[in-house]
């Protein structure tokens, strides 16, 4: 697993390839200023992990372009106590199922109080954006997102 540490500033994936092969491929502990862009997360059991605790966590992350594919458990995590992570964007991202059209857990497990951010312009390879494989914390603003259903602004429910 990538892991991207405490008090890392101004990190910057472009066009590349994260994955397992079981475990998390790309794990964010109280870092900020983080960029993935046109990346591809597959293989493995969670893609992106927001790791931190009340006082430090991932803050200022961008997540846009890219490609989630292959991942068991969930395509980005961060859940309960630590899991908060701030000014999350997730922007123009492809969630898609594995080969034999299984889809992951979760697509986002991104509950963990406090957190905030956006969610706009991604594909969800699911029938419609239901909480039990989209959730999302109060304060992450949900945009024009698509699933098999269609394109839709309603939070998932």
């Amino acid at each position: 697993a990538l892991q991207v540490g405490d008090d890392v500033a101004r990190f910057r994936a472009f066009r590349c390839k994260l994955e397992g092969p079981t475990g998390v491929a790309v794990r964010l502990v109280g870092t900020g200023d983080t960029i993935f862009d046109d990346c591809e997360f597959a293989w493995c059991g969670i893609g992106v992990d927001f790791v931190g605790g009340a006082t430090s966590f991932p803050t200022q992350t961008l997540i846009r372009n890219s490609r989630f594919h292959n991942i068991v458990t969930a395509h980005l995590r961060g859940t309960g106590g630590t899991g908060k992570n701030v000014n999350t964007e997730l922007i123009d991202n492809f969630h898609d199922k594995d080969e034999l059209a299984v889809g992951p857990t979760d697509y986002l497990l991104l509950d963990a109080a406090g957190s905030t951010g956006l969610v706009s312009g991604c594909r969800f390879a699911h029938a419609t954006n239901q909480a039990t494989v989209l959730t999302i914390a109060a304060g992450i603003m949900w945009a024009a997102n698509a699933t098999e259903a269609g394109w839709s602004t309603a939070r998932p429910v």
